[in-house]
């Protein structure tokens, strides 16, 4: 249905922009709540904003060092897109390919702490 996924739209531009990196993570918090509201799976949005702080604390440490994805505001509009084709197969593929994407970043730029504790036990 046209404009189910505005508020999820207006969450990415405003994260795509974002000045700050705990800017950025606040408002990419909230894009997949806002496509799960869209689809009126509240019980999933209930959950997920009940692990907002935890996630929010695990990511100000891990992302420290991490740079965003590229692709990320072109990966969440074809997802977008496809979930307003309604066809779900190519959603999942092209937000698991975004995932994928983003976890791949943060392996390769592990926060400063985890370095300098790495090139210790390396000189060890």
């Amino acid at each position: 249905e046209p404009g189910r996924l505005d508020v999820a739209r207006a969450c990415l531009e405003r994260a795509a922009q974002a000045p700050e990196r705990a800017t950025f993570i606040e408002l990419d918090r909230l894009i997949i709540p806002a496509v799960l509201d869209a689809a009126s799976m509240l019980p999933s949005v209930w959950l997920l904003s009940s692990m907002a702080r935890p996630y929010l604390a695990v990511v100000a440490v891990i992302g420290q060092g991490a740079r965003p994805d590229p692709k990320y505001r072109a990966a969440h509009l074809e997802t977008f897109e496809a979930l307003e084709a309604r066809d779900g197969t190519r959603a999942r593929a092209r937000f698991a390919r975004h995932l994928r994407a983003a976890d791949r970043l943060l392996i390769d730029s592990p926060p400063p702490e985890l370095n300098r504790h790495l090139s210790i036990s390396r000189s060890s």
